[in-house]
C-alpha cells in the first residue's frame, strides 16, 4: 500500500492507521436497526453529529438518555415480558436511537417523511434525507475553509 500511494503520503499505511484510531476513539454509536451505519448514511450522520456536538445540540438530543435501568420482576413474570422490557430499555439507553428519532422528526417537519411511515419508500426517503443533510454539512465545512483561506 505504501508503494502504491507514495505520491499521496510518505507513509500512507501509518496515516490510515492514525485515521482509524481517531474514528475508533470517537466511539460512534449505532442505532438498534443499524440504519445510521448504512453505506449511504454513516458519514452523513457522523458529520451531523459532529456539528451538533460542537454547537451544543447533541446534549439536547441525548442529554436525558438514561445510562442504565434496573427493575426487578416478580417470580410470575413471563420470559416474554422480561425480554420486551429489556428491549425497550436497550432502545432507551442507546443515544443513537434518540439521534435517529431526532433526524426522523426533522424529516417530518421538513415534509420529506410522513410521521409513522415504515414503508420501504419511507426508508429510502429517510436515507436520502440524511445523505442530503450530510452533503449540506460537508458544503458548509468546505465553504468555511474556503473563507478562511480566501478562496472563492
Amino acid at each position: 500500500m505504501d508503494e502504491s500511494l507514495k505520491m499521496v503520503s510518505k507513509e500512507p499505511s501509518l496515516a490510515l492507521a492514525d485515521i482509524l484510531r481517531r474514528v475508533e476513539a470517537e466511539r460512534n454509536v449505532y442505532d438498534d436497526e443499524r440504519f445510521l451505519a448504512g453505506s449511504h448514511t454513516f458519514f452523513a450522520a457522523r458529520l451531523i453529529e459532529q456539528r451538533l456536538q460542537k454547537e451544543g445540540g447533541w446534549e439536547k438530543i441525548v442529554g436525558s438518555v438514561p445510562e442504565s435501568t434496573r427493575r426487578t420482576f416478580p417470580p410470575e413474570a413471563s420470559d416474554e415480558e422480561i425480554a420486551a422490557y429489556r428491549k425497550q430499555m436497550d432502545w432507551q439507553t442507546n443515544p443513537s436511537n434518540w439521534f435517529l428519532a431526532y433526524i426522523k422528526d426533522r424529516a417530518v417537519a421538513d415534509g420529506c417523511l410522513k410521521a409513522g411511515d415504515h414503508s420501504a419508500a419511507a426508508y429510502v426517503a429517510l436515507e436520502s434525507y440524511i445523505f442530503d443533510l450530510g452533503v449540506g454539512e460537508l458544503n458548509r465545512i468546505l465553504d468555511s475553509k474556503r473563507r478562511k483561506t480566501g478562496e472563492c
